[in-house]
């Protein structure tokens, strides 16, 4: 249900019902000193449901001086090399599935794809193509992977075919007639 507009008594300019003036008219707040003095204070009594780095400040201090810029790019490095390295990649997603997940709820539901079919390995995948269908070599904005085995555990990148949804539900039908 839309807000009531009414009149601004200063302007004329319609305002919602609840304001006492339209935007146009209203002066912006400001907050002197005085204002963010009262508000550090009345916050810094609310407990945070979050917990910030470290609850002691001295095993934060001693982090902050063990992470050097040194250390810090050679994570950041080793980070990008195991983000390319297919067996890291499988080896992260089969310690973290299933029960292994901190986020598993016991549901049973399982993904048919093995480990490793990410959304950044998929997308990885279709830039190869340009957004061009492997098949029927139409650009199209939705393309789809397929295995050309027709194995869901098969995410090697030569079994892979990034092709449009018709082509790919063309495949699937061929592949239904023949079985």
């Amino acid at each position: 249900m839309p807000r009531k507009r009414v009149p601004c008594p200063s302007c004329g300019d319609p305002k919602s019902a609840v304001a006492k003036l339209c935007k146009k008219c209203t002066t912006p707040y400001k907050r002197t000193p005085e204002i963010i003095a009262r508000m550090k204070k009345s916050l810094s009594q609310v407990p945070h449901t979050w917990i910030i780095g470290t609850k002691r400040p001295d095993v934060g201090k001693k982090i902050s001086k063990a992470w050097t810029p040194e250390m810090r790019e050679a994570a950041r490095i080793r980070g990008l090399l195991n983000a390319e390295n297919r067996e890291w990649l499988v080896k992260i997603a089969i310690s973290l599935s299933g029960e292994n997940n901190p986020n598993y709820q016991g549901k049973g539901k399982e993904s048919p794809y093995a480990p490793g079919w990410g959304r950044g390995y998929r997308d990885k995948i279709r830039n190869r193509a340009n957004g061009e269908c492997e098949l029927c070599e139409k650009k199209v904005g939705c393309l789809d992977l397929h295995h050309a085995d027709f194995s869901k555990t098969n995410h090697a990148p030569d079994n892979l075919m990034v092709i449009c949804r018709s082509c790919h539900k063309r495949l699937h039908f061929a592949n239904s007639v023949k079985t």
